[in-house]
């Protein structure tokens, strides 16, 4: 009997025990498991429900209503960042003029092996779309100026961009390239020129300028 009275009493003590140390840490505990669920969602579901989700047709179609030009991507790799930011790395992209063929190569403007951005998640919750990175790795882009002098990826881009984003504001990024081809044919005075290099930064103030006269666009730009 004494025995038994003694087990109770230890019992009694380790449950009192485990009360004290919930009440003083209970709520850490909590804490960190409901932050253990939130990083392992945001970490490795949220980019699985994005692979699974987002087809290449989808992003063609997408790029092509924004834009106007023509896209075509091989595949997509979607990813999150500690940041709170949404990544994406779409490969083998070529961006074609809309009155030309995706595979035509005379309507082909722009092709990279890779082209890479993040977007923040806080800043669209005030309707602000803003980069993190803007990158495109090993590209080949073709410029024609018309007999006017006029770049013609100017005008498609001023003409068709259109993001119809009322009410949203869109923070212009700088545009890196890493390893590019630049090839430039002047219809009125027949010169073709075709530049190489490792490294080159489009300024946020440069895209800005060129989208400023888009005749379309529904989104305001900072």
């Amino acid at each position: 009997m004494a025995e038994k009275k003694m087990k109770l009493k230890k019992i009694v003590r380790n449950q009192s025990k485990q009360q004290k140390f919930f009440r003083k840490y209970g709520l850490i505990l909590i804490l960190f498991f409901v932050f253990a669920l939130f990083y392992f969602f945001w970490t490795y579901g949220v980019p699985f429900m994005m692979q699974s989700t987002i087809t290449n047709e989808e992003v063609n179609k997408f790029v092509q209503s924004k834009i106007g030009f023509k896209c075509d991507i091989s595949g997509a790799e979607y990813y999150t960042t500690p940041q709170l930011a949404l990544g994406a790395k779409f490969k083998d992209v070529r961006l074609g003029f809309p009155e030309y063929s995706i595979e035509d190569k005379e309507g082909l403007f722009l092709k990279a092996r890779v082209i890479s951005m993040e977007i923040p998640v806080l800043p669209l919750l005030m309707r602000t779309i803003k980069f993190n990175e803007f990158a495109l790795r090993t590209a080949t882009i073709n410029l024609y100026q018309n007999e006017n002098g006029q770049f013609v990826y100017l005008k498609t881009l001023q003409t068709n961009f259109n993001p119809q984003m009322k009410k949203f504001m869109l923070e212009v990024p700088d545009i890196n390239i890493y390893s590019y081809v630049i090839s430039n044919y002047n219809s009125k005075t027949g010169n073709f020129k075709r530049d190489r290099g490792s490294i080159m930064n489009i300024s946020a103030a440069e895209t800005k300028e060129i989208l400023k006269n888009a005749k379309h666009s529904s989104i305001m730009l900072r």
